[in-house]
């Protein structure tokens, strides 16, 4: 009885961490902010990023603005979606933090004032939105 009770308690201890991890944490990561207010905004390639990328950019949209494009498989397909965020401070990075496989926590800030400004981003389909902190 006592090894039954050894081996089943060593099984136990050896599986409980895979049962406890099963799924990986979502990606998250900072990035620059490219000024393309005085040219084209570049145009959405999919050939060359891949499921949870993100891209920021300072363009001009009514007034000074930042694009946010993020990457996610939708029915094993690569899609993009985009949103436009104004403001008028001058951001130089963005930090982003995947929350599910539709939706992304966007932070902008300046690295010399430490100004920021946080929203979230889903889509799915042909739908696209944006949620302000």
């Amino acid at each position: 009885m006592k090894n039954i009770f050894i081996a089943l308690s060593t099984l136990i201890f050896c599986f409980l961490p895979f049962a406890c991890n099963h799924s990986s944490p979502l990606p998250k990561g900072e990035i620059s902010i490219p000024d393309v207010r005085n040219g084209k905004e570049p145009e959405e390639n999919l050939v060359s990023h891949k499921s949870y990328d993100v891209e920021v950019y300072r363009t001009f949209f009514m007034g000074n603005a930042y694009t946010v494009r993020y990457y996610q498989k939708e029915n094993d397909t690569l899609k993009s979606h985009t949103a436009i965020y104004g403001a008028l401070e001058d951001f130089d990075k963005a930090a982003y933090s995947w929350l599910s496989d539709t939706s992304v926590s966007i932070r902008l800030y300046n690295t010399a004032s430490n100004k920021e400004e946080k929203f979230k981003v889903f889509g799915y389909g042909g739908l696209s939105g944006m949620e302000v902190d």
